[in-house]
């Protein structure tokens, strides 16, 4: 029988080796910005018919002047997306994170917004996704027979 020292250690160096041989791992990484706009982390609903400046104070001055009279503002931010990134030998990357641009429109009517959408860009600058950030009105419960 081994001592518990000897014992210890050949386990020890069991692990590693099966570690070391074997060993892929993931590492679950948030979202970070590159350049850009610096956005909220999470995009805010926006109110229908708010002023440019409410619109500003929650997303910030936009780097880009406005068009017109202010009727069109947009924020432009490169950010790497949240998820995983998978290791080989615990420290050797397989390939790199994706870069996403994340784009905010709004439109302005009579100096209130009406319209406001985000799209997120992938490496070609080709829509992948688009959302509105507009709240929409909620649906009023009604009856059966009411008017």
């Amino acid at each position: 029988m081994l001592p518990r020292t000897l014992r210890q250690i050949s386990g020890f160096v069991a692990l590693a080796s099966v570690l070391l041989l074997n060993g892929c791992a993931l590492a679950l990484y948030g979202q970070s910005h590159i350049s850009g706009d610096n956005l909220p982390l999470r995009l805010p609903v926006l109110d229908p018919g708010s002023t440019r400046e409410q619109v500003v104070a929650v997303l910030g001055e936009p780097s880009r002047p406005p068009s017109g009279q202010g009727e069109k503002l947009q924020w432009t931010e490169v950010i790497y997306p949240r998820g995983c990134r998978m290791y080989v030998l615990l420290f050797i990357p397989l390939g790199r994170p994706s870069r996403v641009v994340r784009q905010v429109e709004a439109d302005f009517d009579g100096g209130r917004l009406v319209r406001a959408d985000v799209s997120y860009l992938d490496h070609r600058r080709t829509v992948t996704h688009s959302e509105s950030l507009l709240r929409t009105a909620p649906v009023s419960a009604q009856t059966p027979g009411s008017p």
